[in-house]
């Protein structure tokens, strides 16, 4: 196949040229500049002339919650829910006919709600007295459930709170239906997510062509509430099922055995362990996120960490001399501050070799860290989605946290220009797997509807350019696959996406209106939207 275009983004150089992109069987045979195809690569060939449509090397999420991003896709979203009454009512209509066992729904917020105030099991146990219904919050910390859930889970008043997790309760004692963080949290989902192999496949394949359809040919599995699927994805990569590069990063409270052991099971280009997740904190918003400061609204208190610091440096250490990288979620300033001294600390004497540790998320970052990730080699994954989750005009943030330390939250820019490698993602199912919609927030920092006017801290914006190396050439450099994927170059692996149309003739505004036209995953066509043609 040779895809003709003129507007190549390859990812090498400097701005978009006309040229064509040549593929033989699974790998990039020639990138080369120019209007007229060679003879000798035109004979017997697929020839797509896609017009003024951009050809960039497909898309890179390196941090995405596989299973659970497939159970959003096909249960209910209570994203845009403007009360609890509600997102309680859209549950229940939308399980009126379907006998699943548990009720599953994603993406409430009570920040979104009028009165902002924490749900309760009353509510849902009007619309299900006798289904255990299991709803995960928009940012993976926190679940609502129901009586009957708490019932068959076995939490009543005398369940104690496990280690950095907690079971809230009414004047008596009662679980009130709100559970906060994964050690909480997993009191629910080790019950209600167990699936069957064949489930679980089909809702591993159901993902796989939602990122097709996104143009997505590539990404970071990350473990949450204990949740992994590697042996599943092994499944699937042995029956030619799993059409997307798989980079996994497990519970980081692991053995280092099983890490081992891992690495050496998992290690083709199109499925392999990468790194060990690892949680600091939890979020600002929810007063879980580590701050070196106090918080705004909570004077005396600076949030705590969800493990044992000594342990966690430990960790890091001994992954780190087996080359096993760490990705450590960090979003309070504190929290980040405690991921770059325990990095710094476990490769003071390994020379110049780089681990390509990361951190993830840095939703505030002290001014004084900022030179120490490109000095110590960290990579900073930052979600740029997660800004818009609130409104910016009113975003609970600035009286979390203050105005100064809201100005070096999600600090892409800033920690480019430092030198810093950046890579963008979704943290789907926080927001949805939507390449678009990163790239729109990483350039414009506004919300959809374009609001706040100039962008929110607009000097974090990203042009373009940097936005697209972003979501391909340094995720490939996080997943250490620099040499095969992430640009379009002859030897590379032919992951490949058409847009529809031109990015960089579009207002950045209507960067949204710009649709994925094809999804070429390791040489193979394996999407195609409907209607799409170039002009």
């Amino acid at each position: 196949m040779i895809i003709k275009s003129r507007c190549i983004f390859d990812g090498v150089s400097p701005e978009p040229y006309e040229g064509y992109v040549a593929i033989k069987e699974n790998k990039i045979h020639s990138v080369l500049k120019g209007d007229s195809i060679p003879v000798r690569l035109r004979n017997d060939e697929e020839v797509l002339d896609v017009g003024n449509r951009t050809v960039m090397a497909g898309f890179c999420d390196n941090h995405v919650h596989i299973f659970l991003a497939a159970l959003d896709l096909t249960t209910c979203s209570l994203r845009d829910c403007e009360s609890e009454e509600e997102a309680a009512k859209r549950l229940a209509d939308f399980y009126k006919n379907r006998k699943d066992k548990w009720v599953i729904g994603f993406g409430w917020c009570n920040y979104d709600w009028a009165n902002q105030e924490l749900p309760s099991k009353e509510t849902l146990d009007k619309y299900f007295g006798d289904r255990p219904v299991m709803l995960i919050n928009d940012e993976l910390h926190a679940l609502w459930v129901n009586s009957k859930a708490l019932e068959l889970c076995g939490i009543d008043k005398y369940t104690e709170n496990p280690q950095y997790g907690e079971i809230y309760r009414d004047e008596k004692g009662e679980p009130t239906g709100y559970i906060l963080e994964q050690s909480a949290m997993r009191l629910f989902t080790d019950i209600a997510l167990d699936y069957t192999e064949e489930e679980e496949k089909g809702l591993i394949k159901t993902f796989v062509k939602e990122a097709h359809k996104k143009g997505v040919t590539s990404v970071g599995d990350m473990e949450i509430i204990g949740i992994m699927k590697s042996d599943i994805y092994k499944a699937l990569e042995c029956e030619k099922e799993l059409k997307v590069r798989v980079f996994f990063s497990p519970s980081i409270q692991k053995p280092l055995d099983e890490f081992i052991e891992l690495k050496g099971n998992f290690d083709s280009d199109n499925l392999s362990l990468l790194g060990a997740k690892g949680f600091i904190d939890g979020t600002p918003l929810g007063h879980t996120g580590l701050m070196i400061d106090d918080y705004k609204d909570m004077p005396g208190f600076k949030g705590e960490p969800v493990l044992h610091l000594a342990e966690l440096r430990n960790k890091v250490e001994q992954l780190n001399g087996e080359g096993i990288p760490v990705r450590l979620h960090a979003c309070g300033d504190g929290a980040v501050r405690e991921a770059l001294d325990d990095i710094e600390k476990a490769n003071h004497n390994r020379g110049l070799e780089n681990v390509r540790n990361t951190i993830e998320h840095i939703e505030c970052l002290h001014p004084d860290d900022i030179g120490r990730f490109a000095k110590s080699g960290t990579i900073a994954s930052i979600q740029p989605n997660h800004m818009t989750m609130n409104s910016m005009e009113e975003h609970p943030i600035f009286d979390i946290l203050g105005q100064k330390r809201s100005e070096l939250s999600w600090p892409a820019k800033t920690l480019s220009r430092s030198g810093a490698c950046v890579a963008l993602g979704t943290d789907c199912p926080i927001v949805p797997l939507e390449p678009m919609m990163t790239l729109y927030c990483a350039i414009n920092r506004v919300m959809e509807d374009g609001s706040p006017q100039g962008g929110w801290n607009p000097k974090e914006k990203y042009t373009v350019q940097e936005a697209l190396k972003g979501v391909t050439v340094n995720n490939a450099y996080l997943f250490k696959m620099e040499d095969k994927i992430g640009t379009l170059e002859s030897g590379k692996y032919a992951d490949i996406v058409v847009l529809s149309e031109d990015i960089f003739k579009k207002d950045v505004l209507d960067i949204l209106d710009i649709k994925v036209d094809i999804t070429v995953w390791n040489g193979e066509k394996v999407y195609e939207r409907k209607g799409g043609e170039h002009e």
